[in-house]
């Protein structure tokens, strides 16, 4: 379509990562008019220039979408996190035949809605679809975890239902690893819950302490490799655009990736594109894979509907979704596209910093540091100063290779 003025964008965030404020602003640089519905203390407060914000309350999150939606009346809805996706689902169902139009053009077709919402059912659909997945069953009670474990062997990997982040897995290759991460994933203490709401601003792990929301855990067969993900861009069923890495370095074990190589990977482009018309998505999504060290096959291990931490990366020779996806939606050329990080190999910001501050690949990766973002690199900054005193001299190292 051709658009005479600048379409409005309402960036959902409903928990306190940083990557939201990253896509926030290149998507208002690529020539969107952006706004952003998220809690107090939200990345995006510190975005230069400003970023209009509506806060959501954590005790009324949906109501306060809704509410930023009315005011808005943006063109999209982008949603950065799967509570959020899940919020705009449930006001999809709920809502005016305009809203319910906003809500299928930001993220498709309502039918997929349910599948996309569930691991294990976008798992089915790919099998479905020929594509490669690992074995998954579901179990309730530790008995019946003991009992497929007999039945397939060890190692497995235990995913906790609704988890997100990497927080909700667990690794498991001996049997007597087997009852403590049974019991780390379904453990419920108010000790737990409280730093839950803490950590994500949510009273999500309230509801789950006192049994408000179920808890299953997903029985996977693990596959060695390297973690992967493939960010995407589509509309109507259709890719737009899309980026695929492979993870060098993680914050632990099972956790988000802090140095990636960008990598060009047919089957990872190719499972994507499937299930993007399978569900007949629309907007940003993510899909996370491992490639097999003994095949190099991508297997396929879940799908995040939303945007991803590698959303907004731009390197030299690859897509940018941001601009991409400005191209297509508005039928002009984006605004501005950001400077290319050189080569391939990339550590992300913060994740590698905090991670080792000593790491090798500050000197070898393009560090993604968002050097026109002063505000926040300065709450990042705080953030690590407090939980890591003296680290504040690893980014005036940053700032020195920089210049």
């Amino acid at each position: 379509m051709k658009c005479e003025a600048p379409l409005k964008l309402l960036v959902v965030s409903t928990l306190p990562w940083i990557y939201p404020a990253r896509l926030a602003c290149q998507l208002r640089s690529a020539g969107f008019e952006v706004e952003a519905a998220c809690l107090a203390g939200s990345a995006i407060e510190q975005a230069c220039p400003p970023i209009p914000v509506h806060r959501l309350n954590p005790l009324r999150e949906a109501a306060g979408i809704a509410a930023a939606i009315k005011r808005v009346e943006p063109f999209l809805v982008v949603p950065c996190d799967d509570r959020a996706t899940g919020i705009l689902h449930r006001l999809h169902a709920s809502g005016s035949a305009a809203r319910m139009r906003l809500i299928e053009r930001s993220l498709g077709d309502p039918a997929g809605f349910a599948a996309v919402r569930s691991k294990r059912a976008v798992l089915a659909d790919a099998r479905g679809l020929g594509l490669q997945v690992p074995m998954t069953t579901t179990v309730s009670r530790r008995t019946d975890l003991e009992a497929e474990v007999a039945r397939r062997g060890l190692p497995l990997v235990l995913k906790r239902d609704g988890s997100w982040g990497g927080k909700g897995v667990r690794i498991v290759r001996t049997p007597g690893e087997l009852r403590g991460a049974w019991d780390e994933l379904l453990s419920r203490s108010l000790a737990q819950a409280v730093r839950g709401v803490r950590q994500h601003k949510s009273l999500a792990p309230v509801a789950e302490l006192f049994g408000l929301s179920p808890v299953d855990v997903d029985v996977q067969d693990y596959v060695a490799g390297l973690p992967a993900n493939r960010a995407v861009v589509c509309e109507h069923g259709r890719v737009i655009a899309g980026l695929s890495v492979m993870a060098l370095e993680t914050q632990s074990e099972t956790g988000a990736a802090s140095v990636v190589r960008a990598v060009d990977h047919p089957q990872m482009a190719k499972t994507a594109a499937a299930l993007v018309e399978r569900l007949g998505l629309s907007g940003f999504v993510g899909f996370d894979f491992v490639v097999s060290e003994e095949t190099g096959e991508a297997v396929l291990l879940e799908i995040n509907p939303r945007a991803t931490p590698i959303s907004h990366l731009a390197i030299g020779g690859r897509e940018h979704l941001p601009s991409e996806f400005a191209e297509a939606v508005t039928g002009f050329p984006a605004v501005g596209r950001p400077k290319a990080l050189a080569g391939d190999t990339i550590m992300l910001f913060p994740n590698e910093i905090s991670r080792d501050p000593a790491s090798g690949y500050f000197a070898t990766a393009a560090h993604d540091v968002p050097w026109d973002q002063p505000g926040l690199i300065a709450m990042v900054r705080r953030e690590l100063e407090q939980a890591r005193p003296g680290i504040s001299a690893k980014f005036s190292t940053l700032a020195g290779a920089a210049s």
